[in-house]
């Protein structure tokens, strides 16, 4: 069976680096019950699609692989960071990015039932700021189920998302691939109006919520 520690490796003889202040992208995968990532044919696609974003990273610029929708102790596994150098080149670690993604529905992962995609953002957005041009691509159906809002509620009896007052996501770009996937085209819309009307109050700038392509 395919274990997170041996899919780790290959990430691992990629140099990691810290944070630097230059454009970062922020790459967060949806590991929860519901996510899309569970079906190998998205994952396929998904991976592909990644690749090519992480291909046109220019040198200086910052990848950070994160996980939510896991127990904690499992997110911190997963987490690294990569800084395209002459030498770390974009098309190596777009690599090792596709075999990652590639491989999570085999991965033996104890996921958690709900997922809080706003709180994962809060998390980054208090350590990165959105000034040094931060884009966020999260790999998930986008259903909010947390203490900031629910999704299905807000779609069946109207409502919003809490406004956060800690974070500033100013001129962040939010990405979020497999948007909705799962539901029907009504539900989708509805979701999507709540996610862009909670993103904008934020301040982010630039907001694609995919549910193909």
């Amino acid at each position: 069976m395919l274990t997170l520690k041996t899919l780790l490796v290959s990430i691992m003889l990629v140099m990691p680096a810290t944070f630097v202040e230059a454009n970062t992208l922020i790459l967060g995968f949806d590991l929860s019950g519901s996510s899309p990532l569970s079906n190998k044919q998205f994952a396929k696609r998904a991976a592909d699609k990644a690749a090519k974003e992480v291909i046109r990273m220019k040198p200086g610029d910052t990848l950070l692989i994160r996980a939510f929708g896991v127990h904690s102790g499992r997110q911190t596994s997963i987490a690294r960071d990569f800084r395209i150098t002459r030498k770390v080149k974009a098309t190596a670690v777009a690599k090792v990015v596709k075999r990652f993604v590639i491989s999570i529905p085999d991965l033996n992962i104890v996921n958690e039932p709900q997922t809080s995609l706003i709180g994962f953002l809060i998390s980054m957005g208090t350590a990165y700021d959105c000034q040094n041009g931060v884009r966020y691509i999260l790999l998930s159906d986008g259903v909010e189920d947390s203490s900031y809002g629910s999704s299905r509620k807000i779609a069946q009896h109207g409502g919003a998302f809490s406004e956060i007052d800690s974070v500033n996501f100013k001129s962040c770009q939010l990405d979020i691939w497999g948007f909705g996937l799962g539901f029907d085209a009504v539900t989708v819309e509805q979701f999507k109006k709540a996610t862009i009307s909670w993103a904008r109050a934020e301040g982010f700038g630039t907001i694609n919520l995919l549910n193909n392509w």
